[in-house]
């Protein structure tokens, strides 16, 4: 039985962007950062300050777009190396600090929720549905903690689907 790790030699991403930096974002306040993702590369974001604490009032958002050039039938795939941000609500429902991910560009009424974790419950993996993942990481004015650090990459969704499917 293939598992989805499998999946990793299919392509990889490359980021490209105005300004100069790592993948590693530096945000603080209000920030937000366009990603292109080809099939070349495979690379890592970051909260920031990562692996110290991040800052306090922390408002990050990250768009991370598959190559158009690979045509319509790439998504983005995002798997976690570490997660640790400041534990939610009594009821879970992540109040204080939270990494969410929206499905599609970030415009209202073209995104919907995929997840939105803290603490340290994450998915092992989360997949887009086309070409945009919106990527939004909040920090209220209290606790702060490591951070994250994920991977991601541009996969053929026919390949995700018979890997999904064989699985079961």
């Amino acid at each position: 039985m293939r598992s989805a790790a499998s999946l990793e030699i299919l392509g990889l991403l490359v980021i490209s962007w105005a300004g100069s930096g790592l993948a590693q974002s530096g945000c603080n306040g209000n920030y937000s950062q366009n990603y292109t993702a080809s099939s070349h590369h495979r690379l890592v974001l970051s909260s920031p300050n990562y692996p110290r604490p991040y800052d306090d009032l922390t408002d990050c958002l990250w768009m991370i777009q598959t190559d158009f050039a690979l045509g319509p039938d790439f998504i983005v795939k995002v798997t976690f190396d570490d997660f640790q941000l400041e534990d939610g609500s009594v009821f879970l429902a992540c109040d204080f600090d939270s990494l969410t991910f929206y499905d599609g560009p970030p415009a209202e009424s073209y995104s919907h929720l995929l997840g939105k974790y803290c603490g340290t419950i994450h998915p092992d993996v989360i997949y887009s549905t086309g070409r945009y993942l919106y990527v939004k990481f909040d920090s209220d004015g209290m606790t702060t903690r490591r951070g994250f650090r994920f991977y991601y990459q541009a996969v053929n969704i026919g390949v995700v689907i018979s890997v999904l499917l064989c699985s079961y």
